[in-house]
């Protein structure tokens, strides 16, 4: 993540232009995640999850003289989220390792490698330089392997969904706000197995930097389209799942997104760095 254009001190709101940087007037360093959630909250370039909340220019300076004034409180549930997001890139950045960053590269740049040097052997091999075409062959193999695995990746991407994490997803609850089932029978909503589970657990969820929103309340038919349950809504639209195919839907005035299961579209607007709402669509129930 690029640091903030221009953020303050969370200890003496001193401005700085760099949020892990230490305050020039007071000393203070951020060093947890937490202090960097602060920081980035009250900075010019507050975006997270490619949602941008940066306050306007005028509202960010009332904030900083309210900070400076000792008036100011941190939302604890916005801190905890932001939190998450940076023990997010924290375990991302931290996972990276030699071997895998060489795979990377070869995954990556290994086909043209190895295009180049395909080219170079025949060139000798026209010309009688056996050995040199030989070298160049050799050095070309590992290349052309990637090359091969590039390919079966993506044949079996295309072939197979989108991998179905509701085993997974809310497990994570500070990009996420739940409410536990107040009805333990899902039946009297009519709804196929996969949402009845969901509600049978949860009676709302909310992904709360998307917007989107599932929740009992809103379960109902929608007009003119008898095969269609809404059971959500975003910030413009609904949240709908198809009673015969299963399918989940978010229908919004710029159009129509959908998913193959109600799991597969939390996963997708949960983010798969989330490990989210324990096992819940799992044949029907936990």
């Amino acid at each position: 993540m690029a640091p903030a254009l221009e953020c303050v001190c969370i200890r003496c709101a001193q401005r700085k232009l760099d949020l892990y940087e230490a305050c020039p007037a007071c000393g203070f360093t951020p060093s947890t995640n937490e202090d960097y959630a602060k920081t980035l909250i009250l900075s010019d370039s507050y975006v997270i999850f490619d949602n941008d909340r940066t306050r306007p220019p005028e509202q960010l300076r009332e904030t900083w003289a309210a900070l400076k004034a000792g008036t100011f409180e941190f939302d604890p549930l916005e801190v905890s989220e932001v939190a998450a997001f940076f023990e997010v890139q924290e375990r991302y950045f931290g996972s990276l390792t030699k071997a895998s960053i060489a795979r990377d590269l070869v995954f990556h740049f290994g086909p043209m490698v190895g295009l180049v040097f395909g080219i170079v052997a025949f060139a000798l091999y026209r010309r009688h330089a056996y050995v040199l075409t030989s070298i160049a062959l050799v050095l070309a193999a590992p290349c052309l392997v990637a090359l091969a695995y590039r390919i079966y990746v993506i044949i079996v991407c295309y072939r197979e969904p989108w991998p179905d994490h509701s085993a997974y997803w809310l497990a994570e609850p500070r990009a996420v706000e739940t409410a536990v089932a107040s009805q333990v029978d899902p039946q009297d909503l009519d709804l196929p197995p996969e949402a009845a589970a969901l509600f049978a657990r949860f009676d709302r969820i909310a992904v709360r930097h998307t917007g989107v929103e599932i929740a009992r309340q809103y379960v109902a038919r929608m007009p003119g389209k008898p095969d269609l349950l809404c059971i959500g809504k975003t910030e413009r639209g609904t949240v709908a799942i198809h009673r015969r195919t299963h399918k989940a839907l978010i229908i919004e005035p710029s159009g129509t997104e959908q998913y193959e299961s109600i799991g597969v579209l939390l996963t997708a607007i949960c983010g798969e760095e989330f490990r989210h709402i324990g096992p819940v669509l799992d044949g029907g129930g936990a």
